[in-house]
């Protein structure tokens, strides 16, 4: 590609990068009921570290997770309307749009 001012034999040359992508693991992971109201149920065979539900504003709701039953129950009522359930687990992490509907 020629760029102004630069000569006419001038290329751009891109070295071979490698972004640091973690592994897609969105089909390894699903998340029910959806819409919810009271608890969530991860069905996955990744070991889950952290979950977090996230509002549309980004504040951070209070859940009580037990990573071994895959389950999270919701300490406060929701309001309708969407949430990012960030679930981070050994091979990555994953959010999932949540819908609440009460």
């Amino acid at each position: 590609q020629n760029i102004p001012g630069a000569g006419e034999n001038c290329e751009l040359a891109f070295p071979n990068y490698v972004l640091d992508a973690e592994e897609d693991i969105s089909e390894l992971i699903s998340v029910f009921p959806n819409p919810v109201q009271d608890r969530i149920s991860i069905n996955t065979d990744l070991n889950i570290i952290d979950v977090r539900l996230i509002s549309l504003s980004g504040k951070e709701i209070k859940i009580a997770a037990d990573q071994r039953k895959k389950e999270l129950e919701i300490k406060r009522k929701l309001r309708d309307s969407l949430y990012f359930l960030v679930i981070k687990t050994n091979r990555g992490t994953e959010v999932k749009k949540i819908f609440s509907k009460n």
